[in-house]
């Protein structure tokens, strides 16, 4: 029996009961703790929530369930009431109904306050109290409930109100001043017409200023963000009002630390860029900064760094100039990704070069696009420009075997992809690299496309259709 025993126990791993027990107790407090934590944390909203409450007695845990279950159409309810007697309360009061108000708002989430806040011109009676002799935390508690109506309110005029408000909550202390940060970033995303009344109150010069007067880098993250909402669809005119910020995005994407406020920097920069040439004048002074965002582990960088360069490239000295900053095996690099994204922003910024004479393409960026070209559209469009706009790529193009990629893509389904392929191919007829092509085309596959639905298409097909006659 001993002898089996001592089998057992080289076997089979015994349980140590006494940690066993321990590890269970351990485990029946954690949980026991956490609930009762959950059931404060609910008890302490709704003392916010429903502040009549602490005034009979102590709130059960029963009573916290049922009024948890209250249907958006009470609470709605309940802050109507909330909204009357804020009118004829004392200050005292008036604060305890706007923390009221506010918690409501995130138990609501995006309910249609519409209706609601112009029943009472709620809006308007808030800013109308946002003044400097208001107690602090009265515009506190204004403030936060104006971040969070920005994102709901769909009207104008109300937005507009509260648009008039924001370089008075600007000047206030850094906390309340954060929060008027928020409320423009919300704006921001707001319509086109209300970021224009932005531009007309100098929003974005006001907030130029609290970036170099706070120290605080939360906020002047917050700032980044808020820019890169309120550029969005500039209107050309605002050169004076956008310039001012540019070089806060400048010094951001060559000094912050963190991608996602660098990420909002080159979201602000690509909408000013988008709209207003003399902005581009002034970031192409500053084009090494795209260097070290090119070579970034954050695709998300990498291709808004892509797209702003596509922007900047007008001329083909303006690539010359890029060149003295970003080495071209950056660029080559690029191309070899494998992230789908960055191939898409890699091939619309080679469509940009290849648009200019003598663009410097290396021959192994021009199989590398040849790899892109069945997925990506702009690689192919790319090649093609390559033959369109220049002739000394010609012969490289015939030699590594790409006519017979645009000759693949006269079948394909993309009227862009037959286009331009067409487009090329009628290029080449035209060279002295004729005869290296003519024997590989097929006059029935030519023909074939004489009746394309598209005519700039039926064009170009009838031109090669011509010449290989001839």
């Amino acid at each position: 029996m001993k002898k089996n025993f001592d089998r057992q126990k080289l076997f089979k791993k015994k349980l140590d009961y006494e940690t066993a027990k321990k590890k269970k107790i351990q485990s029946l407090m954690a949980r026991s703790k956490t609930k009762k934590q959950q059931i404060l944390d609910r008890k302490r909203r709704l003392h916010d929530l429903y502040p009549e409450s602490k005034t009979h007695g102590s709130t059960t845990s029963k009573d916290i369930e049922s009024r948890l279950e209250q249907t958006v159409t009470q609470i709605n309810k309940r802050m109507d009431g909330w909204i009357n007697e804020f009118e004829k309360s004392a200050v005292e009061n008036q604060i305890r109904y706007l923390k009221c108000i506010r918690v409501s708002l995130s138990f609501l989430g995006n309910g249609d306050f519409n209706g609601l806040i112009d029943k009472h011109a709620f809006i308007q009676q808030l800013t109308k109290m946002l003044k400097k002799s208001a107690p602090r935390e009265f515009i506190f508690e204004i403030t936060w409930i104006l971040v969070n109506l920005s994102t709901k309110i769909t009207h104008q005029t109300t937005i507009h109100t509260m648009i008039k408000k924001i370089p008075f909550i600007l000047s206030c202390d850094p906390e309340i001043a954060n929060m008027g940060v928020l409320l423009c970033g919300n704006i921001g995303t707001n319509i086109q017409s209300n970021r224009e009344y932005m531009y007309q109150r100098e929003i974005g010069t006001r907030l130029c200023e609290l970036f170099y007067k706070i120290t605080d880098q939360s906020i002047r993250d917050n700032i980044i963000w808020a820019f890169s909402t309120m550029f969005y669809m500039l209107p050309t005119q605002t050169y004076e009002l956008s310039s001012k910020p540019l070089s806060i995005l400048i010094n951001t994407l060559s000094q912050n630390p963190k991608p996602d406020v660098v990420f909002d920097a080159l979201i602000g920069l690509r909408h000013i860029l988008t709209n207003i040439k003399q902005i581009k004048q002034e970031t192409f002074k500053h084009i090494d900064v795209f260097k070290p965002l090119l070579d970034s582990e954050f695709f998300e960088i990498v291709c808004s760094s892509l797209e702003i360069l596509s922007i900047l490239l007008e001329t083909p000295e303006d690539f010359q100039h890029l060149l003295k900053h970003i080495p071209f095996r950056t660029f080559t690099n690029l191309l070899e990704s494998q992230n789908s994204y960055i191939q898409k922003y890699i091939s619309c910024l080679f469509y940009t070069i290849t648009l200019k004479k003598n663009p410097h393409i290396t021959k192994k960026q021009i199989i590398l696009l040849s790899k892109l070209a069945p997925t990506q559209e702009l690689a192919l469009i790319a090649l093609a420009n390559l033959v369109i706009f220049n002739d000394s790529y010609i012969k490289i193009l015939i030699d590594n075997s790409l006519f017979d990629l645009f000759y693949e893509f006269l079948n394909h389904d993309s009227h862009a992809y037959v286009y331009f392929s067409a487009e090329a191919i009628n290029k080449i007829l035209d060279t002295k690299h004729r005869s290296l092509v003519v024997k590989k085309i097929d006059v029935q596959t030519i023909d074939k496309l004489h009746l394309h639905p598209n005519s700039e298409i039926f064009m170009i097909i009838n031109q090669i259709f011509s010449k290989l006659n001839n």
